[in-house]
C-alpha cells in the first residue's frame, strides 16, 4: 500500500478559491477519495491545526474548521498521526539533514517514518524532505 503524508498547504489551497493552486489541490483531494488505488492517506494532526489556524484567521469563524475536521475524520482513506516515539525519533534524525521550521520538520518527520511520499506546495518543504524521501505536489 502506497503511504501519501498530505501537507496543509494542499488542504488550504484546496479549501480558498482565491489561492493559485485552488482548482488541481480540490481535483487532487478528490482524487484521492475516490482513488481505486491501494492508498493510505496520512494526516499529521499538526496539519488539522495548521489549517484551523488559517481558516479562523481568514474568516473569523470557527465552525469552517470545525466542520473541515469532522470530515476528514470521518474519511476511510484518511488516517490522522500523532506525534509518538517513533516520529520524535526520525525528528531528531531529520533535523541533522533538513533546515525547517519546527511544524515543518514534525510533519516531514511523520512522512519518513511512513516512509511515504509527501505531498505539498511548500517549495522549501520539498526541497529538504528530498533529501531523504520522496515529494510531489498535487499537480
Amino acid at each position: 500500500m502506497k503511504n501519501i503524508i498530505i501537507d496543509s498547504s494542499v488542504f488550504i489551497s484546496a479549501l480558498i478559491e482565491e489561492e493559485t493552486h485552488h482548482q488541481v489541490s480540490l481535483r487532487y483531494l478528490e482524487s484521492l477519495l475516490s482513488s481505486s488505488q491501494k492508498v493510505q492517506v496520512i494526516i499529521p494532526r499538526l496539519v488539522l491545526i495548521e489549517i484551523s489556524n488559517v481558516l479562523f484567521r481568514l474568516y473569523k469563524d470557527s465552525k469552517k474548521a470545525k466542520k473541515l475536521i469532522v470530515m476528514i475524520k470521518n474519511t476511510d482513506n484518511y488516517h490522522i498521526v500523532d506525534i509518538d516515539e517513533e516520529v520524535e525519533a526520525s525528528t531528531t534524525k531529520c533535523l541533522t539533514k533538513m533546515s525547517l521550521k519546527t511544524s515543518d520538520l514534525i510533519i516531514c518527520s511523520i512522512a519518513h517514518v511512513a516512509q511515504g511520499t509527501l505531498v505539498s506546495w511548500d517549495k522549501k518543504m520539498m526541497k529538504e524532505f528530498n533529501k531523504v524521501g520522496q515529494t510531489q505536489t498535487p499537480a
